[in-house]
C-alpha cells in the first residue's frame, strides 16, 4: 500500500495501488524529500508609544 504526499498541500495518505494509479501528478511518494519551505518571517514586536 503506497504512502503518497500531495506536492501542493503536503497532505499524506495511504491508499491501494489501484487508487494510487488514478491520482493526479501532484501526488508523489511520501518517502521522497519534501520541498524546502521558505523561512517564515517573524513579526517584530511593536514598540508602544509613550
Amino acid at each position: 500500500m503506497p504512502r503518497l504526499r500531495n506536492s501542493q498541500t503536503g497532505a499524506v495518505v495511504s491508499c491501494s495501488d489501484e487508487t494510487a494509479a488514478r491520482l493526479g501528478g501532484e501526488w508523489v511518494a511520501a518517502d521522497e524529500a519534501a520541498p524546502a519551505k521558505a523561512p517564515t518571517k517573524k513579526a517584530s514586536p511593536r514598540k508602544s508609544e509613550k
